[in-house]
């Protein structure tokens, strides 16, 4: 864990990831088929590419204790809340408790407000994000669920002066990456189809931590 406290980036591989959890294949399976009922997300969709994406917005304490919080949509554009199903999994459980372990490396707040995101990112060509930095956020974790037809998607992580920290292309299912997010800026090269005639599919869980 010293490189998450010393460099803001720390990176679990899928093996890792699952002992941390426990999670069977079995249990890991049930959790994916969660990507299958989200919604378009309309903030994220763009001419050749679109994102099904739902929230969720939990308190987590340092105890291990976390509370689901109302969902409180702002606009049309807003993605809808987690299904009941996701929320009480015990897969998100477990992970909201491991990532508790390293968000409390970082700070020592009592009591976090951690927002869950996940999404299933679908390109027909080349699509990418532009650096971007939330300074109110302690941690950030990206949990790789799913990757299908799909190349690309490095993610390039940088102190906030541009030095380069690490740059990282997550391919194997379960592979969680960590980042200090005061001090770290993502950017993320364009993810694309192997095959032309079908989409590039990721499934993607964000889960952000900030002390309440």
């Amino acid at each position: 864990m010293s490189d998450l406290t010393d460099d803001g980036v720390h990176l679990l591989p899928a093996a890792e990831t699952a002992r941390r959890l426990g999670a069977s294949p079995g249990t890991w399976d049930r959790f994916r088929r969660h990507w299958e009922e989200l919604r378009v997300d309309r903030t994220r969709t763009g001419v050749h590419s679109r994102t099904l994406h739902r929230c969720g917005h939990f308190q987590v304490s340092l105890t291990g204790a976390f509370e689901l919080l109302a969902h409180r949509p702002r606009g049309a554009a807003q993605p809808e809340a987690l299904t009941d199903s996701f929320a009480t999994d015990p897969v998100l459980a477990g992970l909201l408790r491991l990532l508790l372990e390293f968000a409390a490396e970082l700070d020592d707040a009592t009591l976090w407000d951690v927002h869950v995101h996940p999404l299933r990112e679908l390109a027909a060509i080349e699509t990418a994000a532009a650096p971007a930095r939330r300074p109110d956020v302690t941690l950030a974790a990206q949990l790789l669920v799913t990757r299908d037809n799909a190349e690309g998607g490095a993610r390039t992580l940088t102190t906030s002066d541009g030095t380069p920290v690490r740059t990282v292309t997550p391919d194997e299912p379960g592979t969680l990456l960590l980042t200090d997010d005061r001090r770290i800026l993502h950017a993320q090269s364009a993810i694309r189809p192997v095959t032309a005639s079908r989409p590039a599919l990721r499934d993607l869980l964000e889960v952000t931590y900030s002390p309440a």
